[in-house]
């Protein structure tokens, strides 16, 4: 399930409502800044998906962040790391979109196939 916010507490709630047993932060960056006035509101409030989960609960985060990662360390969790680079426990590599189709490699091994289909609700 995404959860989109334009607000500081939106997460917290849609949180609250889904339960959910693991999450995934995705990146920040100025684009965010509407309705929520800085970035730091915009860290704070994708953190409230962080401060719902359970100690033990999978969080992902982009390895690159480094802000959203020592606000996770401050909080006392740990992420799994996923980017490109050398550095993330999960490094995405040979990545290849064609006719809706996403394949890539995940740390050298194997080739994951993702086929993407929209769907419009009225």
């Amino acid at each position: 399930m995404e959860m989109g916010a334009s607000h500081p507490g939106e997460i917290r709630t849609l949180a609250e409502i889904a339960m959910p047993s693991g999450g995934i932060l995705t990146p920040i960056g100025p684009a965010h800044l509407e309705g929520f006035g800085s970035l730091e509101n915009v860290y704070n409030s994708k953190l409230e998906l962080a401060d719902s989960l359970g100690k033990e609960d999978p969080l992902v985060v982009l390895e690159s962040d480094a802000c959203l990662l020592e606000k996770i360390r401050q909080r006392g969790r740990q992420a799994i790391t996923v980017g490109y680079s050398e550095g993330s426990e999960y490094r995405i590599m040979d990545v290849k979109a064609e006719g809706g189709e996403v394949s890539f490699m995940l740390n050298g091994k194997g080739v994951f196939l993702f086929r993407v289909k929209l769907v419009f609700l009225r």
